[in-house]
């Protein structure tokens, strides 16, 4: 019900901020908005564009979170990795998405813009997470582990991930939309043939704000589709932990 509120509010904030700006030049209203959705979901090349934005974002982001295990690992058990890693990962968290959008752009072509920096925006969020989280276990269980000489292995498992699902959950749920936003900003940047970020700049070129506000809709209902799938994800693999004891 409160979701349902506050959704009405902001379509009624965003209705009269459409009426400020007359003929939508600025702002267009929803129901602009919604009927330049409906035609563009009518058209091949919408689904090409989301199908494309999709694969390089959602690629990205799952070799982020491979990238980042493997890193928090590492420099769980070798803290020289943690020291060489911190300001990586400080690094990424600071520089301007448009920096590595450049520097990817010099370096590679612009079809997979939104493939690296999406790998670069989630890794040190999940890295971070899951080092956090492992270092969070309970001391007392760890004592028990060895005591009765558990290997590393069933620490993890049993121990160490179970302490880090919080914070592995609310990691995905940040990482998710950040890569969703910072994909297609590198995609408007770098403007890859047949993308959703193609799409956005030719709407503010030819001044179609309704397109632009659709295609705003349709990245903010993808990037909760990853949230959601990468949390259902997330409960899966705990839950296979527990089956296979």
């Amino acid at each position: 019900m409160r979701r349902a509120a506050a959704l009405l509010f902001l379509l009624a904030l965003w209705q009269l901020l459409s009426l400020c700006f007359p003929g939508g030049l600025a702002v267009a209203s929803p129901l602009d908005s919604l009927r330049a959705l409906w035609s563009l979901s009518g058209t091949a090349a919408f689904w090409q564009r989301v199908l494309l934005s999709s694969a390089h974002i959602v690629l990205g982001f799952l070799l982020a979170v491979l990238a980042a295990s493997a890193a928090a690992v590492l420099s769980f058990h070798v803290p020289a990795a943690e020291v060489l890693l911190a300001p990586l990962a400080a690094l990424m968290k600071s520089v301007p998405i448009a920096v590595i959008v450049i520097l990817l752009l010099i370096l590679f072509s612009s079809s997979g813009i939104a493939l690296g920096v999406v790998v670069l925006v989630a890794f040190p969020i999940l890295y971070t997470a899951l080092l956090t989280g492992a270092r969070s276990a309970d001391g007392k269980l760890l004592e028990m582990a060895r005591v009765f000489r558990w290997s590393e292995g069933r620490k993890w498992r049993w121990i160490r991930l179970p302490a880090a699902r919080g914070y592995l959950d609310s990691a995905l749920r940040v990482a998710s939309g950040m890569a969703w936003k910072a994909g297609v900003s590198a995609e408007v940047l770098g403007t890859p043939r047949g993308s959703i970020g193609e799409a956005l700049y030719g709407a503010k070129i030819y001044l179609a704000t309704e397109e632009l506000f659709a295609w705003a809709a349709v990245i903010l209902l993808m990037g909760w589709l990853m949230e959601r799938l990468s949390r259902l994800l997330l409960d899966g693999l705990y839950r296979l932990r527990g089956a296979g004891a």
